[in-house]
C-alpha cells in the first residue's frame, strides 16, 4: 500500500482520489488488513505532500532507528534514499 499523505487536506490535494473515499476510509482499511506493506513519498514544493508542519527531515541514523524498532515489533522494514547526515557524520 502506498499512503503519501498525513492530512485529509493534503491527501486531497496530492493524491486526488476518482472515487469518494476518504484518508480515514483507508487507514480503516490498513488497520484491518493482516499482511500490509507500506511506502510512503515526501515531495517538497507547492506541489508536494511534504507540510513542514507535519513533515520533517530526518537524518539516516534516525530512519533506521525507526525501521529497528518497527523490526522488534515484527514488521519488515527498509529504508530507502537518503535522509539528512547524522551530526556524526557531519563532523567527521
Amino acid at each position: 500500500m502506498k499512503l503519501d499523505a498525513g492530512t485529509e487536506t493534503v491527501f486531497r490535494r496530492y493524491d486526488r482520489p476518482l472515487t469518494p473515499v476518504t484518508l480515514d476510509q483507508i487507514v480503516v482499511g490498513l488497520c484491518q488488513l493482516s499482511d500490509v506493506t507500506m511506502q510512503a513519498l515526501f515531495a517538497g514544493g507547492p506541489s508536494g505532500n511534504a507540510d513542514p508542519d507535519f513533515v520533517r527531515p530526518l537524518a539516516n541514523d534516525s530512519l533506521e532507528a525507526i525501521a529497528h524498532a518497527l523490526r522488534a515489533a515484527g514488521c519488515k522494514a527498509t529504508v530507502f534514499g537518503t535522509g539528512l547526515m547524522s551530526d556524526r557524520d557531519r563532523l567527521a
